[in-house]
């Protein structure tokens, strides 16, 4: 059985045709493709309206296709219709306009999406009912260019708080072009274009691109340097969280734990910005600390990467820079697993000049916190001489050995 048509499919058609004839979109020639087509009612409509278009179709449930192109003969228009997931079936193309009428409904108490049947995935989104649109949202990159338009409707059953983060942590911007009230929901139409990051990437012909991760006033993706096999991440948001981040990242350019800036760029008109630098390959604190204690016997190669940590603390703190989250550095140092000399610092967006040693002593109240990996190899550190070091760390002149807060 195939999706047939509903409240939400005739919305989203509207809001499309609509949305061309108000911004006056050029339709000549152009290749529009609808995800996750059911009956190919919005498709072979829009076929017949804009004659010239080039019309795509895809949709994971065979019959769901066979029903399109018998729907596109009736109409006598011509689809290129076929069986696949998201754009996969048109991996090659590049999309002017793109359109999901997404499955949005949450599963059902106990019940597992992978277990359902295909017709019930035109309904149903995953355990929260927003995983597919996310999945959807991913998958973009490659299947769009500058100019591309995603039309998109939702319910506000999939929390559309969720799925908002994720079309920003792709690069794209948005706007709710639609809205239509029912007993339980609200139907909403997103109209997703890419944003000034994104088209940047496209635009320097930046391949691989994906979402990678977000902080607390960023999104970051990966992407791959012009056609190498560079890594890049891309960090991007608020102009004064960037410019904070771009500022302290050119202090510590010739410091060899801090990412190497590839470029940057400011847009004072959307105060949007990025900053790009090279991915640094390695395992956060926490993970290696975690497998370390698994493998390892002896705690002296532990030794060497925290004071080497404490090193670079106590660099930045010479330099006036405190980053103000050593206590929980978790998502802030990376080790390289096969050289644990070799450290990195990333994230300076909340850093601030100051000459306060914060560095070195709230690094240390970290270590503290961590006190049971010590106790794995019998070595008991000390509060006591935690505070005393902190305090003399000014005068001490140096950095801080692991070794000097051991009861």
């Amino acid at each position: 059985m195939t999706y047939q048509p509903s409240d939400d499919t005739f919305l989203l058609l509207n809001s499309i045709k609509d949305d061309i004839k108000e911004n006056n979109i050029s339709t000549s020639s152009i290749k529009v493709c609808e995800v996750g087509c059911g009956s190919g009612e919005i498709i072979t409509t829009l076929k017949e309206k804009f004659t010239t278009i080039n019309a795509y179709a895809s949709d994971i449930n065979h019959q769901a296709i066979e029903d399109a192109v018998n729907l596109a003969q009736q109409k006598n228009v011509n689809i290129n219709a076929k069986v696949g997931s998201f754009l996969e079936p048109f991996e090659d193309e590049k999309f002017d306009i793109i359109l999901f009428n997404t499955p949005y409904l949450p599963c059902e108490d106990g019940e597992r999406f992978d277990k359902l049947s295909i017709e019930d995935k035109a309904l149903y989104g995953g355990k929260a009912g927003f995983e597919v649109t996310n999945q959807f949202l991913d998958s973009l990159h490659n299947s769009i260019h500058e100019n591309t338009i995603i039309y998109m409707l939702i319910s506000t059953l999939t929390q559309p708080n969720v799925v908002e983060d994720c079309i920003v942590g792709n690069g794209f911007s948005f706007e709710v072009v639609a809205r239509q009230n029912h007993f339980f929901e609200e139907l909403l139409v997103y109209r997703i274009i890419p944003a000034n990051v994104l088209c940047h990437l496209m635009t320097k012909k930046y391949t691989n691109i994906k979402r990678f991760d977000k902080g607390r006033h960023s999104h970051i993706i990966q992407a791959q340097v012009h056609s190498s096999k560079q890594l890049a991440m891309v960090k991007f948001g608020k102009k004064q969280h960037i410019e904070k981040e771009i500022f302290f990242l050119l202090k510590l350019q010739d410091a060899n734990y801090a990412p190497q800036i590839i470029e940057s760029g400011i847009d004072t008109i959307s105060q949007e910005g990025f900053v790009i630098y090279k991915k640094i390959q390695g395992m956060k604190i926490e993970e290696f600390i975690q497998t370390y204690i698994q493998t390892y016997d002896s705690i002296i190669p532990l030794e060497k990467v925290l004071n080497r940590i404490l090193e670079i603390c106590f660099d930045l703190d010479v330099k006036g820079i405190s980053k103000d989250e050593m206590t929980h550095p978790q998502e802030h140092i990376f080790i390289k697993p096969d050289n644990v000399g070799e450290i990195y610092f990333i994230d300076f967006e909340r850093s601030i000049l100051q000459d306060r040693f914060s560095n070195s002593r709230q690094f240390l109240q970290y270590c503290i916190k961590i006190g049971r990996v010590f106790e794995h190899f019998g070595i008991i550190l000390s509060r006591e001489k935690c505070i005393i070091m902190g305090k003399e760390i000014i005068q001490k002149n140096t950095s801080i050995l692991i070794q000097e807060i051991y009861e």
